[in-house]
């Protein structure tokens, strides 16, 4: 982390053109969505991501994760990661008016953003389903 000239703290790996690691990583989570698979069908979702990111190139045609690739255990740890990182990041802009420059948005933070948009929209459509289920399930017992 890097202390930038504002009052908010500049990520350097949110400006980095060569973090082509986590740049693969957002853009197959917007694309394949492990973290929204059923039940028992997470490690597997997890696992054919982590197999198509080994296999993801950079622009000079090296592979972003080397020859060894990536493990399922490592990228869903790295999405966790940047999840809890981008709701301190995005979390408190809107009362920092002035000071977050959305000109400067990186492809990485715009990714970031939808990522987050989308898994927290997920987790709140399971709230609302799961405090229906529970509201059903009590209707029925008091009947």
């Amino acid at each position: 982390m890097h202390r930038g000239t504002g009052l908010r703290d500049i990520h350097l790996f949110l400006h980095d053109p060569d973090s082509w690691m986590d740049i693969m990583l957002v853009q197959n989570l917007l694309v394949e969505h492990p973290f929204a698979a059923g039940f028992g069908q997470s490690c597997k979702a997890w696992r054919v991501l982590a197999v198509s990111l080994s296999n993801c190139k950079d622009p000079d045609g090296k592979l972003v994760y080397a020859v060894q690739g990536i493990g399922d255990k490592a990228t869903k740890k790295r999405f966790e990661e940047l999840m809890v990182f981008t709701k301190g990041f995005i979390g408190p802009i809107p009362f920092d008016s002035g000071i977050y420059d959305a000109g400067s948005c990186s492809a990485l933070v715009a990714g970031l953003e939808d990522l987050f948009e989308m898994v927290s929209g997920m987790r709140n459509e399971k709230c609302v389903t799961s405090s229906q289920t529970a509201a059903r399930k009590n209707e029925d017992r008091v009947k």
